[in-house]
Parts: C-alpha cells; sequence; structure tokens
C-alpha cells in the first residue's frame, strides 16, 4: 500500500486559511469586546448626566460623547477626551469648560502647561511669555496678554466673596487639583488625567470651572478700560446713535440696519496678537446660486491649477484675486458684472478676509477700525457691493 504524502502546497495553504480564520475570529472578539466596553462607559456617562441635571450630546465623533447644560447658572461642557501618542496607542482624559462672558480683551492666555516643549511650542506660536509681577505664581504659570499692565491688575486686585483675595491665588489653589488649567479671554479649561465616572470628582470639575469664570469675570468687571477701548466705545455709540443702530457696550457689538441691510461690526482676532475688525452684511434674501467667493491663497491657486475653480469671469485681475464657486454656473456668471468685479477688488485691499455667499457677505480686516469715517467707509463700500448683487445699484 502507497503511504500518504502530503503535498507541502495544501500543507501551506491550508495553515494560511486557518490563521486568517483565528486572526478574523480574534479581531471579530475584541471589537465586539471594545463595543461591549464603550457601551456600558456611555451607559455610565448617560447616567452621570442626569444625575448632574446635565445633557449628552448624540451624533459626535468622539467615543465618550460631551455633556452639556447648565450647572450653577453656567453653560458648561463636560467630555472625555483621547489624546493620542503617535505611536498608535494613546490616553484618555476628562475636561470641563465654559465660557467667559463677555469675552475679556486682553488678548490672554494663562496656562499651566509649563516645560521646554510648551515653552518650545509657545515660541513657534509667537507667543511671548511675560511676567504678572508675582513670582510664586510665574513659576506655576506661562502667561500672555497684550498688555501687561492691565494684566497685573486682572490678577492681583482685590476680589470679594471669594476662596481667594484675588484671582492670581484662585489659580494658584485651582493648580494642584488638575493636569491642566488654562484661562483664555473666551474660556476657562481643566483637565484631569484619565476618564472620570466618579460623580463627586465630576462635581470638583464644574465646581472650579464656575467659581474661576465667575471670578474672572468679575475682575474683568474692575478692570479699567484701555484707551482704544475708550476711543471705540465713544465712536461706534456715535454712529449707531446718528444711523438708528444699536450698540451693545458690553460686548462691542454694532449692529442693525445700514442702507436696507441687517449689518454687524465687532471684534474678532487673529491669533493671540492682532485685533481685527469684523463686517457682516446680510443681502435680505438668498441668491440662490450655490455661490462661494472666497480670496485666492496658495491652497486655492494649486486647487485651481487642477481645475477645480468653477467660474471664471474673464478679468485677469479678479480670476487672480478671487475663487468662485457657484451651483448655478449661469446666473453666477451674469451677476457678476464688470463693475461688481473690480467693487469686490476693491472691497479685498484692506481686508483680510473677504467671503461671499448666497446669504451675503463677510469681510474682516487686520485692525481696530475706531474712527468714524473709516466705519463709514468700510460699511457703504459693503453695502455698495450687496446692492450691486441684488440689481438695486
Amino acid at each position: 500500500m502507497l503511504a500518504f504524502v502530503p503535498n507541502p502546497i495544501v500543507i501551506t495553504a491550508i495553515s494560511f486559511f486557518v490563521v486568517i480564520v483565528v486572526v478574523l475570529f480574534l479581531g471579530f472578539l475584541l471589537r465586539r469586546f471594545s463595543k461591549s466596553r464603550t457601551k456600558r462607559a456611555m451607559e455610565k456617562w448617560e447616567k452621570l448626566a442626569e444625575q448632574l441635571g446635565l445633557k449628552v450630546e448624540t451624533g459626535k465623533e468622539t467615543a465618550i460623547y460631551p455633556m452639556t447644560g447648565v450647572y450653577d447658572g453656567r453653560e458648561v461642557k463636560l467630555a472625555v477626551g483621547f489624546r493620542s501618542s503617535g505611536d498608535g496607542g494613546g490616553v484618555n482624559f476628562t475636561f470641563c469648560q465654559t465660557k467667559i462672558n463677555p469675552p475679556l480683551r486682553l488678548m490672554l492666555k494663562i496656562s499651566s502647561e509649563k516645560g521646554i516643549l510648551n515653552d518650545a511650542l509657545g515660541a513657534m506660536a509667537g507667543e511671548s511669555f511675560i511676567s504678572s509681577g508675582n513670582a510664586e505664581f510665574d513659576k506655576e504659570f506661562n502667561l500672555f496678554a497684550l498688555d501687561r499692565e492691565r494684566l497685573s491688575q486682572f490678577l492681583g486686585q482685590k476680589l470679594l466673596d471669594g476662596f481667594a483675595a484675588n484671582l492670581a491665588n484662585d489659580l494658584l489653589q485651582a493648580k494642584p487639583h488638575f493636569k491642566s488649567v488654562l484661562l483664555t479671554d473666551e474660556y476657562f479649561y481643566i483637565e484631569d488625567k484619565r476618564a472620570i465616572y466618579d460623580l463627586e470628582r465630576l462635581k470638583v470639575m464644574l465646581n472650579w470651572v464656575v467659581y474661576v469664570a465667575s471670578r474672572a469675570e468679575n475682575s474683568n468687571q474692575l478692570l479699567s478700560l484701555s484707551v482704544w477701548e475708550k476711543v471705540l466705545i465713544q465712536t461706534w455709540k456715535a454712529f449707531a446713535a446718528q444711523n438708528r443702530m444699536m450698540f451693545d457696550e458690553r460686548n462691542l457689538i454694532l449692529k442693525g440696519l445700514y442702507k436696507g441691510f441687517e449689518t454687524q461690526v465687532s471684534l474678532g482676532k487673529s491669533g493671540q496678537q492682532t485685533w481685527l475688525t469684523e463686517f457682516k452684511l446680510d443681502f435680505g434674501k438668498s441668491l440662490m446660486t450655490g455661490l462661494q467667493i472666497l480670496q485666492q491663497n496658495s491652497l486655492h491657486e494649486f486647487v485651481s491649477f487642477l481645475g477645480a475653480q468653477d467660474i471664471e469671469i474673464g478679468d485677469a485681475v479678479f480670476d487672480k484675486t478671487f475663487v468662485v464657486k457657484a451651483k448655478n454656473i449661469q446666473t453666477a456668471q451674469f451677476l457678476l458684472k464688470p463693475d461688481l468685479c473690480q467693487q469686490l477688488i476693491k472691497l479685498n485691499t484692506p481686508a483680510k478676509t473677504l467671503k461671499i455667499d448666497d446669504e451675503g457677505i463677510f469681510l474682516s480686516t487686520e485692525s481696530v477700525v475706531n474712527d468714524a469715517r473709516s466705519l463709514q467707509s468700510y460699511l457703504d463700500e459693503i453695502a455698495k457691493a450687496a446692492q450691486m448683487f441684488l440689481g438695486q445699484n
């Protein structure tokens, strides 16, 4: 009788098949375990949100959805995040934050993240850390602000009804409790090292966020206005009165009808060192063309080179200055007559950002527009462009 001699190729194929099946099965089990673990974590998180009187946001990409709502009179956000380590791994952390209302106007960044790496990253971002005048505070925090004198006042002035005499001491007391503490013009943020599902610990985070943010707002109310703020308030308030518009002095927002269009003027930022004046005009009705007009930049030029620019007007300067896209190309081309193209080129000259869509015009300029003549000039030119879009000129 002939002995059976296994075929090496068949054996190799079977072995390979078995390995594939085992790997797929293990992967299936791992996914099931991961989904089950995520589901259990989510159920815990939803229960905690209910106990805290907050609501879990759904439809987000993160595994643990953020909970948001009002806690002790303030809008807050509490969430578990994941920070990649760059080698395929990473760590979970829990963070809590709330907005500062109204936002500060100090170009402020106070961070407990100190060390050679953080200092280097700050330098790369153009941040030059300064002293608060409080040696103990400077040892624990990196600080950046445009107005050093007002920063010292903001941190050091006496506040009532708190754990400490001033905001600097409040932050010093908060720091040992958390991995990271961050205060900017817009928000206060704290972070813990791990995913937290302990109700009392989450309450500690929320209480600190609410307390420090409120203290920052109280200190801000006691600050004396800077010279540029006083000039801007005087100019915008007078302009609002003359043009039957409204001026929100607390948030520095000028808005109302200007030449028949809903218009808003406010302050914005470019990075941590430059103020912007932002103008927004609403056409009042949609152009219904799917129109998008954006400034050219290196990326847009590259995309245009690949043929992605939907519309070329035929004006060499305009086509070089803007990217124009539209769903209704013929209507958009009809709108962009030579006079309107020249008006948009004129608007773009002082603009850091200029965007036009079916609903309106947005323009920002890299300066604080606090003289009446310049303010009126910007609004007149933007309204003129709007009139051209709607065929009113």
